[in-house]
């Protein structure tokens, strides 16, 4: 396609325009009149405008699309995964809450409207997208469960359940947040984690959680973190059942 626009372009249409010029440039010679010589003059210099104007754009098109494939190439994969279970009732989440994690939860939710319920698996990820898997569920009023064990970001996505159920010998863990991802480490200086912490906290709050829990979960640092007690956790409000 390239190759029979530049031949078109750079060959024919030269070839053509030279004889068009010469032919107006003739009729004007011998007919003195100079009208026509003007107006192929002018559309000749419309047409070079408008082809100059194709293959920038094209050249554009191209530079954009290959910086595209080359930022693709570097990306990481996902690093979750996603799975409908318990006959179209369940959706299990499990590895890490990774960007776009949201919106394919988000997708997949508009293709089976009979999910009622979140399976978490997962040591965290990006905190925004535990706060917005968070919202999704309270939105969409769909219940929390794990089995074994859900930290930090985990931790305020399966905040967002109507009702929270664990599993008996689960853990939630809660810690303060950092910028652990080198994805997101040049965008540092555009965040404040602590603003961040308190809208997280902020869902917690209209979730009915008690004050004093809510004043400890990101009292521990990023290198440990808090495991609350199950009787804890239902005694503050954070979780609904104990599933045995």
């Amino acid at each position: 396609m390239i190759a029979y626009q530049v031949t078109s372009v750079f060959i024919i249409l030269p070839w053509q325009t030279v004889g068009l010029l010469r032919s107006a440039d003739f009729h004007y010679r011998h007919f003195g009149q100079p009208i026509l010589l003007y107006c192929v003059q002018a559309t000749v210099l419309i047409c070079l405008i408008a082809i100059a104007s194709h293959f920038v754009g094209l050249f554009q098109t191209l530079s954009v699309n290959q910086s595209f494939k080359s930022l693709k190439s570097k990306l990481e994969p996902p690093q979750y995964s996603i799975q409908v279970t318990d006959n179209g009732k369940q959706l299990v989440l499990t590895g890490l809450l990774d960007l776009g994690i949201t919106a394919a939860v988000e997708l997949i939710l508009k293709q089976h409207d009979g999910i009622n319920q979140i399976k978490l698996e997962s040591k965290g990820g990006q905190i925004y997208e535990g706060r917005g898997l968070a919202l999704l569920f309270h939105r969409l009023g769909l219940d929390t469960y794990s089995s074994s064990y859900c930290l930090s970001a985990c931790a305020t996505a399966y905040i967002g359940g109507e009702n929270r159920f664990l599993g008996d010998a689960a853990l939630l863990g809660f810690h303060q947040y950092t910028f652990d991802s080198k994805r997101l480490q040049p965008f540092q200086q555009f965040y404040d984690l602590d603003e961040e912490q308190k809208k997280d906290l902020a869902i917690y709050r209209s979730k009915g959680i008690d004050a004093n829990f809510i004043d400890r979960i990101f009292h521990k640092p990023n290198s440990e973190i808090w495991y609350p007690s199950q009787k804890t956790l239902l005694k503050a409000g954070v979780v609904t059942k104990i599933v045995y």
